[in-house]
């Protein structure tokens, strides 16, 4: 699992979460049965994440909100990654809309 830190905070040296973050991931892979090696990943931008670390045509899942309207982080990331030549999943976590009676 590859968990992307980017930006400015990526050229920090190791924050003191890390490990946090990465524990909190391979909890969160365990809950669904899955062994996982999780991967923090300091980077500028999350194309030169996948550009280095992911062989083409990986199958990735993406999780965030997803909105209609104007896309979200989430959905650009996924939408690139796509373009760069993954097969991409989408893991909507937006909640539904609420009909009032």
């Amino acid at each position: 699992m590859l968990v992307p830190r980017i930006g400015a905070q990526a050229s920090a040296a190791a924050a003191p979460n890390d490990a946090d973050t990465v524990e909190g991931y391979r909890r969160m892979a365990g809950q669904t049965g899955v062994d996982a090696t999780v991967r923090l990943c300091l980077s500028a931008s999350c194309s030169e994440v996948s550009r280095w670390m992911l062989p083409h045509d990986s199958m990735i899942v993406v999780g965030g909100r997803r909105r209609w309207w104007w896309p979200t982080r989430a959905q650009r990331i996924a939408e690139q990654l796509k373009k760069a030549g993954h097969e991409i999943v989408f893991a909507d976590e937006s909640e539904p809309d609420h009909v009032s009676m």
